[in-house]
């Protein structure tokens, strides 16, 4: 800022400026995505916080970073599964099972998780199922790895894994017809989507539809195509989205 005044910049100002704007220029530049990765990452984070399905986002020391509601309450109701404050952190904690097995499985699960390149991981790491103190239907969860620039944002480590949580005692259902409907699967696709969301391989789709894995395995990229989905994560996040759950 200079005034009407003021002499014209010299030869050593305008010096002075060619390496002080480039600075400048980064700066705005680094301000300006960081705002835009703040604001992708809050509208991402209220989709998950709509799911019926419970949701977890694990930091890259295991500690759980968000909770979805439907979480929140499967978690409030203490009912074998429960979050372990920290002390002295901003984290809502560990999770942790009153099982001492059931616990232990939980932390080799995220510990597994968060070794393994989400990339080459094409499935999730890891399946747990954990029983309820009251004796009804168990939780199951289900565990992938995120990259460093995935589509949940925030500060590198903030997110680093995630952990669907299935409510045994509901039973989620996806409609075949919707998914051949809308995504344009055949209905050979949609059955198998629907049973992959139910599974924790590709094995076991297989299994439970009496075909053949390799079979199961070429299905499965033509409706990541025409889901428009590249990884588990996604597949699971589209399709709980797609949900409804019954008592």
């Amino acid at each position: 800022m200079r005034g009407l005044d003021t002499p014209t910049l010299n030869e050593e100002d305008r010096n002075k400026m060619r390496l002080i704007l480039p600075h400048i220029s980064r700066s705005l530049g680094v301000m300006q995505r960081l705002r835009s990765a703040e604001l992708t990452a809050a509208t991402t984070l209220v989709a998950l916080d709509r799911l019926s399905a419970g949701v977890l986002l694990i930091d890259a020391n295991g500690a759980v970073s968000f909770v979805n509601r439907s979480a929140q309450r499967m978690l409030e109701e203490g009912d074998g599964l429960r979050l372990r404050k920290l002390t002295h952190s901003a984290c809502h904690g560990d999770l942790v099972a009153e099982n001492a097995a059931a616990c232990k499985a939980i932390g080799d699960a995220i510990s597994a998780t968060l070794s393994r390149d989400p990339f080459d991981t094409p499935h999730f790491s890891s399946c747990v199922s954990i029983q309820r103190i009251s004796g009804v239907a168990s939780y199951t969860l289900q565990f992938s790895a995120l990259g460093e620039h995935g589509e949940f944002g925030g500060d590198r480590g903030a997110y680093a894994a995630i952990v669907f949580i299935s409510d045994g005692a509901q039973e989620v259902h996806v409609d075949p017809a919707l998914l051949q409907s809308a995504y344009g699967l055949t209905p050979a696709e949609a059955k198998v989507a629907v049973t992959l969301l139910e599974s924790g391989s590709t094995q076991e789709v297989a299994k439970k539809l009496g075909t053949r894995p390799n079979t199961v395995n070429s299905q499965v990229k033509q409706i990541y195509a025409k889901l428009g989905v590249d990884t588990r994560t996604r597949f699971v996040k589209l399709l709980l989205g797609l949900a409804t759950h019954r008592n």
